[in-house]
């Protein structure tokens, strides 16, 4: 799954702050990894599934859940949008 960050944002900082704590009860999902572009920077996460959810690995599931996410938010419609092309 991929995240737009804002240019200012200091998420990708603490989500690797919270990955460098070592404890069984920490439950961050890690960060793959991160590109830094003009207009922000993209988070890559591991597909994860802890409620249950459906197979992400079928196309149609993986596609509903992306248009799910764009509805959310602006910034996943610019990214998301770019890997469907």
């Amino acid at each position: 799954m991929l995240k737009l960050l804002d240019k200012d944002s200091i998420e990708l900082r603490i989500l690797e702050f919270l990955n460098n704590i070592k404890s069984d009860v920490n439950h961050v999902i890690s960060v793959l990894d991160s590109i830094r572009l003009d207009i922000g920077t993209v988070i890559a996460f591991p597909i994860a599934s802890p409620l249950g959810c459906p197979d992400f690995t079928k196309f149609s599931v993986t596609l509903d859940l992306m248009h799910q996410l764009m509805k959310q938010s602006p910034s996943y419609m610019q990214i998301g949008l770019r890997i469907l092309i």
